[in-house]
């Protein structure tokens, strides 16, 4: 993924799990992302679900991603908003 081709192996600490809606607007998405950390002097690092996991209409790879397998703590999705300080949904 994107994250680790940038940061190899030392991947960065997750300041704020971003979820979202399938059925929003992408632009409002972005735009939205945008004017929450506008402000903020310090810009944090975003886990973006919508970037970050493989985008699949297949149950299984979604499974993995998301953690709706035997462990749902191995999971990406689980993993990131465990270790998130904050969420914007």
């Amino acid at each position: 993924c994107y994250a680790h081709i940038v940061n190899g192996e030392d991947l960065l600490h997750v300041t704020v799990f971003i979820s979202h809606c399938w059925a929003e607007n992408f632009d409002m998405f972005c735009e939205a992302i945008f004017e929450t950390f506008r402000q903020w002097p310090v810009k944090p690092n975003l886990w973006i679900c919508a970037f970050a996991l493989f985008q699949t209409t297949d149950p299984s790879k979604i499974a993995l991603q998301v953690g709706t397998g035997k462990d749902p703590r191995n999971a990406p999705f689980s993993r990131a908003l465990k270790s998130a300080e904050k969420v914007l949904i």
